[in-house]
């Protein structure tokens, strides 16, 4: 954002040195671990089912709904501090380089994947057939890999 040939005076009062560096928040890899984790995981659980016994599978299927409800709940709080990082400096550049978008994003790409887990876990009570708990797997692994990828992030932001 150019103020008459400069920068502005806002930007330049919080200036936060290489921060773009800092956060890399535009790799390759880091966009796209989810996917890379996840797919892998539900191309293989398709092709070679695991099979859940019926005594346990209550408990299975319980695990999971608290898991994935947990981490619905850490990222619901993570994006509060987010959100109480507004007004400081660190916030300022990070919107003016447009990062806070996208670890808006991959905040709420997390909640939704921790629910979407969440409900296919509720499905695995009436149906365990391959497409589920393939579906369970994708979901679990996405939502695990987001939830690092996040708290990851958010770890990077602190140290700044």
């Amino acid at each position: 954002m150019e103020y008459n040939g400069k920068t502005s005076p806002v930007l330049e009062r919080y200036r936060v040195p290489n921060i773009a560096n800092a956060m890399i928040l535009s790799t390759f890899f880091e966009k796209f671990i989810p996917w890379l984790v996840a797919v892998p995981l539900a191309v293989f659980a398709y092709m070679h089912p695991f099979l859940i016994s019926e005594t346990r599978v209550g408990d299975f299927v319980n695990s999971s709904l608290t898991v994935s409800a947990l981490l619905m709940g850490f990222l619901a709080t993570s994006k509060s501090i987010l959100i109480s990082y507004r007004g400081s400096r660190i916030f300022i550049q990070l919107k003016h380089t447009g990062h806070i978008d996208l670890m808006v994003r991959y905040i709420m790409c997390a909640i939704f994947a921790s629910l979407f887990w969440l409900l296919v876990g509720f499905a695995m009570y009436f149906d365990r057939t391959r497409l589920i708990l393939s579906a369970w797997c994708f979901f679990a692994s996405f939502s695990l890999a987001s939830f690092i990828r996040v708290i990851w992030l958010q770890g990077k932001l602190i140290k700044l």
